[in-house]
């Protein structure tokens, strides 16, 4: 395993990760599909959108934390 992708799963970058996700994550699913959620049209909510609403904030901060964290150690 190289030294990019130990630094990306290292837990303390994963837990930074879910973190963001989390918060940016809502934040993001509450301006795309708030008004569904707000009135309670459940059937009406995209799951698949909802899913990548987290991923993409998890993978861009894993993927920051590890490269400055490669640039660090160089």
């Amino acid at each position: 395993m190289n030294k990019f992708t130990k630094l990306a799963f290292h837990r303390s970058t994963i837990n930074k990760a879910i973190m963001i996700s989390l918060s940016v994550g809502t934040m993001l699913n509450l301006i795309n599909q708030g008004d569904y959620i707000l009135q309670m049209q459940w059937e009406k909510i995209s799951v698949f959108k909802a899913f990548l609403t987290y991923l993409t904030p998890f993978c861009v901060s894993t993927y920051s934390t590890a490269t400055a964290l490669m640039a660090k150690t160089f």
